[in-house]
């Protein structure tokens, strides 16, 4: 693997400290160890702390996580950024876009992926996909 700048490379050589030798959680009874203190520290806000700073401009209900924000203000703006490639349907989050391509996807005899409900398709492509 090729890294672009020493900090990379750095951060990515962290990642095989051993398991033993990672920054314990301080939370009693918190089994958790991490790389860097930030995520320690991320951690202890989040999940211990229950610190709710990322506020919705919205609706006034406070996450922990900004992600978290991101996502609920779908609600709100009604965007739908997860879109099916198959049939363009969108979705607020990505984990329901995955879980509708399954109406369109199952598994073949053999294991191959097969595409199901879908209308005027070429079965010929598909069959030479699988191959």
């Amino acid at each position: 693997m090729a890294f672009t700048r020493k900090t990379l490379l750095s951060q990515h050589k962290r990642t095989h400290i051993k398991y033993t030798e990672r920054i314990k959680c301080d939370f009693e009874g918190c089994e958790v160890r991490f790389v860097k203190l930030g995520d320690k520290t991320h951690h202890m806000r989040l999940v211990h702390l229950k610190v709710k700073q990322h506020v919705c401009d919205f609706c006034g209900e406070a996450f922990g996580a900004l992600q978290t924000l991101r996502h609920h203000r779908f609600i709100h703006t009604g965007e739908k950024p997860y879109k099916c490639n198959v049939c363009g349907q969108g979705f607020r989050q990505r984990t329901a876009m995955k879980t509708h391509r399954k109406i369109h996807f199952g598994k073949g005899k053999e294991g191959h992926d097969i595409i199901n409900n879908l209308p005027e398709i070429n079965l010929s492509l598909v069959n030479t996909v699988n191959e």
